[in-house]
Protein backbone atom coordinates (compact mmCIF):
# COMPACT_ATOMS: atom_id res chain seq x y z
CA UNK A 1 0.00 0.00 0.00
CA UNK A 2 1.31 3.66 -0.82
CA UNK A 3 2.78 5.78 2.32
CA UNK A 4 -0.82 7.11 3.24
CA UNK A 5 1.55 9.69 5.30
CA UNK A 6 3.28 11.42 2.74
CA UNK A 7 0.18 11.65 0.51
CA UNK A 8 -1.48 13.25 3.26
CA UNK A 9 1.34 15.49 3.54
CA UNK A 10 1.23 16.51 -0.47
CA UNK A 11 -2.62 16.81 -0.22
CA UNK A 12 -3.57 18.35 2.62
CA UNK A 13 -6.95 20.30 2.55
CA UNK A 14 -8.57 22.13 5.00
CA UNK A 15 -10.67 19.27 7.45
CA UNK A 16 -13.92 20.05 8.75
CA UNK A 17 -14.85 18.73 12.33
CA UNK A 18 -14.62 14.93 13.09
CA UNK A 19 -17.60 14.73 15.58
CA UNK A 20 -19.64 16.44 17.86
CA UNK A 21 -19.41 16.27 21.30
CA UNK A 22 -22.72 15.61 23.41
CA UNK A 23 -22.25 18.79 24.99
CA UNK A 24 -22.53 21.09 21.65
CA UNK A 25 -25.82 22.96 21.68
CA UNK A 26 -28.18 22.16 18.34
CA UNK A 27 -27.74 25.61 17.21
CA UNK A 28 -23.71 25.02 17.23
CA UNK A 29 -23.95 21.97 15.91
CA UNK A 30 -25.91 23.03 12.39
CA UNK A 31 -23.27 25.59 12.05
CA UNK A 32 -20.81 23.32 12.51
CA UNK A 33 -22.52 20.31 9.69
CA UNK A 34 -22.77 23.20 7.14
CA UNK A 35 -18.91 24.14 7.91
CA UNK A 36 -18.32 20.48 7.30
CA UNK A 37 -20.10 19.62 4.36
CA UNK A 38 -18.65 22.21 2.38
CA UNK A 39 -14.70 21.17 3.38
CA UNK A 40 -15.31 17.74 3.47
CA UNK A 41 -12.98 15.92 0.88
CA UNK A 42 -13.41 12.36 0.79
CA UNK A 43 -10.20 10.03 0.61
CA UNK A 44 -9.50 7.25 -1.53
CA UNK A 45 -11.29 4.22 -0.28
CA UNK A 46 -7.82 2.24 -0.66
CA UNK A 47 -6.39 4.60 1.83
CA UNK A 48 -8.84 2.84 4.67
CA UNK A 49 -8.55 -0.35 4.65
CA UNK A 50 -8.09 -2.36 8.07
CA UNK A 51 -5.55 -4.05 6.25
CA UNK A 52 -2.98 -1.39 7.60
CA UNK A 53 -3.28 -2.82 10.96
CA UNK A 54 -2.20 -6.89 9.78
CA UNK A 55 1.32 -6.12 10.58
CA UNK A 56 1.12 -4.50 14.15
CA UNK A 57 2.75 -7.21 16.47
CA UNK A 58 1.33 -9.27 19.36
CA UNK A 59 3.15 -7.90 22.43
CA UNK A 60 0.99 -9.48 25.41
CA UNK A 61 2.08 -8.38 28.88
CA UNK A 62 3.43 -11.78 30.81
CA UNK A 63 2.31 -12.44 34.12
CA UNK A 64 3.72 -10.49 36.98
CA UNK A 65 4.54 -7.76 34.53
CA UNK A 66 1.79 -5.21 34.99
CA UNK A 67 2.87 -1.80 33.48
CA UNK A 68 0.54 0.42 35.06
CA UNK A 69 2.17 -0.71 38.43
CA UNK A 70 4.27 1.57 39.10
CA UNK A 71 2.57 4.74 37.74
CA UNK A 72 1.62 7.84 39.59
CA UNK A 73 -1.58 8.00 41.44
CA UNK A 74 -4.02 9.13 39.07
CA UNK A 75 -6.44 10.86 41.82
CA UNK A 76 -3.75 12.08 43.47
CA UNK A 77 -1.60 13.08 41.20
CA UNK A 78 -3.48 13.49 37.66
CA UNK A 79 -0.16 15.22 35.61
CA UNK A 80 2.31 12.73 36.89
CA UNK A 81 0.05 10.03 35.37
CA UNK A 82 -0.89 12.06 32.02
CA UNK A 83 2.91 12.05 31.55
CA UNK A 84 3.68 7.96 32.65
CA UNK A 85 1.31 7.10 30.45
CA UNK A 86 1.31 8.99 27.14
CA UNK A 87 4.72 7.64 27.34
CA UNK A 88 4.10 3.94 27.12
CA UNK A 89 1.49 4.60 24.38
CA UNK A 90 3.64 6.39 22.28
CA UNK A 91 6.33 4.03 22.55
CA UNK A 92 3.84 1.54 21.78
CA UNK A 93 2.22 2.85 18.54
CA UNK A 94 5.80 4.32 17.42
CA UNK A 95 6.59 0.80 17.29
CA UNK A 96 3.82 -0.57 15.15
CA UNK A 97 3.63 2.23 12.96
CA UNK A 98 7.53 0.79 12.42
CA UNK A 99 5.88 -2.58 11.29
CA UNK A 100 3.69 -0.71 9.21
CA UNK A 101 6.28 1.11 7.08
CA UNK A 102 5.22 4.67 8.63
CA UNK A 103 6.22 7.10 10.56
CA UNK A 104 4.88 8.08 13.66
CA UNK A 105 3.59 11.75 15.24
CA UNK A 106 2.59 11.81 18.70
CA UNK A 107 -0.45 13.75 19.53
CA UNK A 108 -0.74 16.66 21.84
CA UNK A 109 -2.01 16.31 25.48
CA UNK A 110 -3.45 19.16 26.52
CA UNK A 111 -4.35 18.61 30.67
CA UNK A 112 -6.28 21.81 31.98
CA UNK A 113 -8.04 22.73 35.07
CA UNK A 114 -10.12 25.49 33.33
CA UNK A 115 -12.56 26.18 30.45
CA UNK A 116 -10.41 26.07 26.69
CA UNK A 117 -11.18 25.98 23.65
CA UNK A 118 -10.34 23.95 20.69
CA UNK A 119 -10.25 24.47 16.79
CA UNK A 120 -12.34 21.99 16.19
CA UNK A 121 -14.77 23.96 17.83
CA UNK A 122 -13.78 27.81 18.07
CA UNK A 123 -17.18 28.97 18.83
CA UNK A 124 -17.49 26.99 22.32
CA UNK A 125 -15.51 26.66 25.27
CA UNK A 126 -14.47 23.57 26.48
CA UNK A 127 -14.77 23.11 30.42
CA UNK A 128 -16.24 20.33 32.09
CA UNK A 129 -17.08 17.38 29.17
CA UNK A 130 -15.49 14.35 28.58
CA UNK A 131 -11.93 14.17 27.34
CA UNK A 132 -11.71 14.34 23.22
CA UNK A 133 -9.41 14.35 20.49
CA UNK A 134 -8.80 17.35 17.52
CA UNK A 135 -7.06 16.14 14.80
CA UNK A 136 -7.00 19.24 13.56
CA UNK A 137 -4.31 20.16 15.91
CA UNK A 138 -3.07 16.25 16.89
CA UNK A 139 -4.44 17.10 20.16
CA UNK A 140 -6.31 14.92 22.82
CA UNK A 141 -8.54 17.26 25.89
CA UNK A 142 -8.34 15.65 29.18
CA UNK A 143 -10.10 17.70 31.86
CA UNK A 144 -7.95 17.26 35.34
CA UNK A 145 -11.76 17.68 36.95
CA UNK A 146 -12.33 14.80 34.91
CA UNK A 147 -9.23 12.23 35.51
CA UNK A 148 -9.98 13.11 39.76
CA UNK A 149 -13.68 11.71 39.45
CA UNK A 150 -13.14 8.75 37.25
CA UNK A 151 -10.36 7.79 39.87
CA UNK A 152 -12.38 8.48 43.37
CA UNK A 153 -15.17 6.71 40.97
CA UNK A 154 -13.17 3.40 39.88
CA UNK A 155 -11.53 2.63 42.87
CA UNK A 156 -8.31 0.58 42.69
CA UNK A 157 -9.04 0.02 38.99
CA UNK A 158 -8.40 3.91 38.76
CA UNK A 159 -5.01 3.96 37.02
CA UNK A 160 -6.61 1.09 34.41
CA UNK A 161 -9.73 3.03 33.96
CA UNK A 162 -7.87 6.11 33.42
CA UNK A 163 -5.32 4.43 31.05
CA UNK A 164 -8.27 3.03 28.71
CA UNK A 165 -9.62 6.49 28.31
CA UNK A 166 -6.34 8.00 26.98
CA UNK A 167 -5.56 4.64 24.82
CA UNK A 168 -9.20 5.67 23.10
CA UNK A 169 -8.25 9.01 22.62
CA UNK A 170 -4.89 7.63 21.24
CA UNK A 171 -6.92 5.37 19.15
CA UNK A 172 -8.93 8.17 17.40
CA UNK A 173 -5.10 9.86 16.65
CA UNK A 174 -4.47 6.55 15.05
CA UNK A 175 -7.22 6.81 12.76
CA UNK A 176 -6.53 9.95 11.65
CA UNK A 177 -2.83 9.50 10.92
CA UNK A 178 -3.71 5.74 9.27
CA UNK A 179 -6.84 6.84 7.38
CA UNK A 180 -8.79 4.57 8.82
CA UNK A 181 -11.39 7.13 10.43
CA UNK A 182 -11.30 8.95 7.56
CA UNK A 183 -15.11 8.33 6.82
CA UNK A 184 -16.22 10.37 9.89
CA UNK A 185 -13.74 12.74 10.12
CA UNK A 186 -14.30 14.08 6.46
CA UNK A 187 -17.78 13.37 7.12
CA UNK A 188 -18.12 11.84 3.70
CA UNK A 189 -20.76 8.90 4.57
CA UNK A 190 -24.41 9.32 3.31
CA UNK A 191 -26.46 10.77 5.86
CA UNK A 192 -28.45 8.39 7.57
CA UNK A 193 -27.94 5.21 8.71
CA UNK A 194 -25.13 4.71 6.86
CA UNK A 195 -23.43 7.56 8.33
CA UNK A 196 -24.62 6.30 11.81
CA UNK A 197 -23.06 2.69 11.36
CA UNK A 198 -20.02 4.51 10.07
CA UNK A 199 -19.71 6.26 13.72
CA UNK A 200 -20.48 3.17 15.61
CA UNK A 201 -17.43 1.53 13.53
CA UNK A 202 -15.14 4.18 14.12
CA UNK A 203 -15.74 4.38 18.22
CA UNK A 204 -15.72 0.33 18.36
CA UNK A 205 -12.71 0.25 16.55
CA UNK A 206 -11.19 2.69 19.32
CA UNK A 207 -12.66 1.12 21.70
CA UNK A 208 -10.99 -2.20 20.50
CA UNK A 209 -7.49 -0.88 20.05
CA UNK A 210 -7.69 0.76 23.38
CA UNK A 211 -7.71 -2.63 24.59
CA UNK A 212 -4.78 -4.46 22.08
CA UNK A 213 -2.60 -1.24 24.34
CA UNK A 214 -3.84 -2.32 27.72
CA UNK A 215 -2.91 -5.80 26.85
CA UNK A 216 0.25 -4.43 26.57
CA UNK A 217 0.66 -3.48 30.52
CA UNK A 218 -1.75 -5.57 31.95
CA UNK A 219 -1.52 -9.30 32.16
CA UNK A 220 -4.62 -11.21 31.51
CA UNK A 221 -4.89 -12.69 34.97
CA UNK A 222 -5.07 -8.86 36.37
CA UNK A 223 -7.87 -7.85 34.68
CA UNK A 224 -11.54 -9.47 34.92
CA UNK A 225 -14.59 -8.90 32.00
CA UNK A 226 -16.38 -7.46 34.86
CA UNK A 227 -14.34 -5.57 36.71
CA UNK A 228 -12.95 -3.40 33.65
CA UNK A 229 -16.48 -3.66 32.39
CA UNK A 230 -17.63 -1.39 35.14
CA UNK A 231 -15.06 0.74 35.00
CA UNK A 232 -15.89 1.60 31.41
CA UNK A 233 -19.31 2.10 32.42
CA UNK A 234 -18.21 4.80 34.35
CA UNK A 235 -16.03 6.39 32.01
CA UNK A 236 -18.41 6.66 29.49
CA UNK A 237 -21.28 8.07 31.58
CA UNK A 238 -18.95 10.59 33.41
CA UNK A 239 -19.35 14.48 33.16
CA UNK A 240 -21.47 14.42 30.19
CA UNK A 241 -20.55 11.28 28.76
CA UNK A 242 -24.21 10.16 28.34
CA UNK A 243 -23.93 10.21 25.00
CA UNK A 244 -21.32 8.01 24.61
CA UNK A 245 -23.39 4.89 24.89
CA UNK A 246 -25.90 5.76 22.63
CA UNK A 247 -26.55 3.15 19.85
CA UNK A 248 -27.06 5.80 17.23
CA UNK A 249 -23.48 7.25 17.79
CA UNK A 250 -20.74 5.03 19.90
CA UNK A 251 -22.72 1.67 19.79
CA UNK A 252 -24.21 -0.25 23.00
CA UNK A 253 -22.76 -0.16 25.89
CA UNK A 254 -21.97 -3.93 25.57
CA UNK A 255 -20.99 -3.42 21.91
CA UNK A 256 -18.19 -1.23 23.71
CA UNK A 257 -17.38 -3.42 26.30
CA UNK A 258 -17.37 -6.72 23.72
CA UNK A 259 -15.42 -4.23 21.80
CA UNK A 260 -12.31 -3.88 24.31
CA UNK A 261 -12.21 -7.20 25.43
CA UNK A 262 -11.78 -8.24 21.81
CA UNK A 263 -8.46 -6.14 21.48
CA UNK A 264 -7.54 -7.01 25.30
CA UNK A 265 -7.88 -10.66 25.14
CA UNK A 266 -6.23 -11.06 22.00
CA UNK A 267 -3.69 -8.08 21.72
CA UNK A 268 -4.48 -8.16 17.97
CA UNK A 269 -5.13 -4.50 16.56
CA UNK A 270 -6.24 -6.61 12.99
CA UNK A 271 -8.99 -7.98 15.00
CA UNK A 272 -10.39 -4.49 15.61
CA UNK A 273 -12.00 -4.19 12.35
CA UNK A 274 -16.31 -3.64 12.83
CA UNK A 275 -16.91 -2.72 9.04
Amino acid sequence: MANLLSLRQSFDPPKPPRRLPVWVPASVAGVVVLVAAVLAVAIPRALRSPDVLATVPVALAKPGANGLAGAPDPGASPSPFAAFVPARLDAYWRRAFASMGRSYRPPTLDLFGFATSLPCFPLLDFNDGPPYYCFLNDTIYLPLQYVSDLAGATGTLAPVAVAYVLAHEYAHHVQYLTGLGATVEYGDAKPGAVARQASIDYELQADCLAGVWISTVVPPGELSQPAMAAAQNTAMLMHGGEGAVSADTHGTLPQRQSAFWTGFTTGRASRCTFR
